[in-house]
């Protein structure tokens, strides 16, 4: 989840790491409370994710599917390397999909934790 600033989210760098050998959730739990103190919220998700394009081409990228617990709404999430293959793929998607897609400028962070 990231912070949104100038309008979006789209500049915010992200980093995920594996915590080495610790394998338990709760502990893993403690231990963050025990540096960062209480968290300011939680999501509880299910997501898939789906790879778009091939190996070494500019289109790599990936899209998300969220359904968030308790939330009626679905969100679709497209990451690529640039503004031009996210929007060529959401075209992509939109001119195939029954549904209308509805450009949300907030994270996951601030629809379901910061609220506000």
């Amino acid at each position: 989840m990231k912070f949104c600033d100038k309008g979006g989210n789209f500049d915010r760098v992200e980093r995920d790491v594996e915590l080495g050998s610790l394998k338990n959730y709760r502990v893993a739990v403690g231990l963050c409370e025990d540096l960062f103190g209480r968290p300011v919220g939680t999501v509880d998700k299910k997501y898939i994710v789906y790879v778009l394009g091939s190996k070494g081409h500019d289109a790599d990228s990936t899209v998300s599917l969220y359904k968030i617990v308790g939330d009626k709404r679905v969100f679709l999430e497209v990451e690529g390397r640039s503004d031009r293959v996210v929007f060529y793929w959401l075209k992509k998607i939109a001119g195939r999909l029954p549904h209308k897609l509805t450009r949300i400028n907030k994270s996951l962070y601030e629809l379901f934790v910061k609220k506000g």
